[in-house]
């Protein structure tokens, strides 16, 4: 049997417990907690994409994408809780006409299990359709439907946001990986189809 005095019995606990509390801060940053290059490619836009959208009464809206951010930081979910890292992907789509104050914001959160994909659509003031997607998008999301016809084409893996019809208000939007929002259906029964991206 070793004799160990109670001084070194002790130093061997303390180094025992900064050990694994070393250990367990280095664990901190948890690879799950980041954005996949597949999800960050599920938002097809670009910085200074310009997107056309037709009216069913033959109006143009035009948009264009003038801020597509991506940052890594930290948090803790609690005041007490360790620090994780995390990403945040963020786009800003704002209406090229300066009369009518209109545009969408768009943001995939890391910190969220599984990650969550946020499109939220403000067609005019105190008017916003806000959709939670999780990420990556799949067939096999509830919100999925095979394909959709428009804009006289057909649009293939088609996500769905819908929320209760009121009053003269934008409540069902259509996103594909390919085009983004491809349509915004409002509840007097118009609609806006995107035409294209240049």
């Amino acid at each position: 049997m070793i004799n160990m005095k109670p001084t070194n019995l002790i130093t061997i606990i303390l180094l025992g417990i900064i050990f694994l509390q070393t250990g367990c801060q280095k664990n901190n940053t948890d690879p799950d907690r980041f954005l996949t290059d597949e999800m960050k490619s599920q938002n097809p836009y670009k910085l200074n994409d310009k997107l056309y959208f037709m009216s069913d009464s033959g109006q143009e809206f035009v948009y264009e994408v003038i801020m597509r951010h991506n940052q890594i930081y930290e948090y803790s979910h609690a005041q007490a809780a360790p620090l994780h890292w995390t990403e945040v992907d963020q786009t800003s789509i704002n209406s090229l006409d300066t009369s009518h104050a209109s545009g969408f914001w768009m943001e995939m959160r890391a910190e969220n299990k599984p990650p969550r994909f946020t499109i939220s659509f403000y067609p005019s003031v105190g008017n916003r359709m806000t959709a939670y997607f999780d990420l990556p998008l799949s067939g096999y999301s509830p919100e999925y439907v095979d394909s959709v016809y428009v804009n006289e084409k057909w649009h293939y893996h088609v996500f769905i946001a819908e929320r209760a019809k009121s009053e003269n208000r934008a409540y069902k939007y259509y996103y594909t990986v390919k085009f983004g929002i491809i349509k915004i259906d409002y509840s007097d029964d118009s609609y806006w189809e995107l035409v294209k991206i240049e």
